[in-house]
């Protein structure tokens, strides 16, 4: 099944293909989480979009941006990369996934016009990806990998039926997620709506998805808004062209 939002939200969580989505119904929790967090990618795809980035001073900025999802033998990789904007110098992420093991992150930012990509230092991650409300984090899914991972309960939002599934951060240090709340599409094994909460369990981010279809049978996400409640910006991700190999 194509998922947009696993590697976007993502995700960033959230933009991959993956293989066929095993009936979650009778799931219990702990074999419902193991079905979102442990899915791997079947195929290479790429996808081309955009970035708006509504800023604190109601100014706009629109940034285009490549995302690469690549299985391997052993583990995947995704790659972001976007191009130069007027005062936002290109940069590329790419995130190695392993199971069982910890995300790798390599992070890095063109130095000038016609220059060369200089590696940036990201034992942080909780740095914004082109200046935008998307987190090196929230690309890597990073979260799904917290030991701590608990099904709240079960509802209907934006009328799906969803799992709640609470992320607890270990280490909540300054600056760094506290928990993430997900609402997951029960049918999908896709986040619909994610609440992010900072050190002080205070609300900091809310992902959102725009829209939701279905084609030949299938759930697929659209579009993806965040916004950030403390700094009062907004990044939208548009996926317009994708390409399967």
């Amino acid at each position: 099944m194509f998922s947009r939002y696993f590697l976007l939200f993502a995700a960033l969580c959230f933009v991959t293909v993956l293989p066929a989505v095993r009936a979650v119904e009778g799931m219990d929790d702990q074999a419902f989480i193991r079905e979102l967090t442990e899915r791997v990618p079947a195929k290479k795809t790429q996808i081309y979009g955009y970035l708006t980035l509504r800023l604190a001073d109601n100014q706009r900025r629109e940034i285009s941006v490549k995302t690469v999802t690549e299985p391997f033998l052993d583990h995947w990789v995704t790659r972001w990369e976007s191009q130069s904007a007027k005062g936002t110098p290109a940069e590329r992420l790419e995130v190695l996934h392993k199971l069982g093991k910890p995300n790798t992150y390599e992070w890095s930012r063109l130095d000038r016009p016609e220059g060369t990509f200089q590696p940036l230092v990201c034992t942080n991650l909780f740095q914004p990806f082109v200046q935008s409300d998307f987190w090196l984090i929230d690309l890597g899914l990073e979260f799904f990998q917290w030991p701590q991972q608990k099904i709240l309960r079960s509802e209907m939002r934006n009328g799906r039926n969803c799992r709640v599934l609470q992320s607890t951060n270990p280490d909540p240090k300054q600056g760094a997620y506290s928990r993430v709340v997900s609402w997951i599409d029960s049918e999908a094994l896709q986040p619909i709506r994610v609440e992010v909460f900072d050190e002080h369990n205070k609300l900091l981010k809310v992902f959102a998805i725009l829209g939701i279809k279905k084609v030949n049978g299938k759930v697929q996400l659209k579009d993806l808004e965040i916004r950030n409640e403390q700094t009062d910006t907004r990044t939208r991700l548009d996926l317009e062209l994708e390409i399967e190999r």
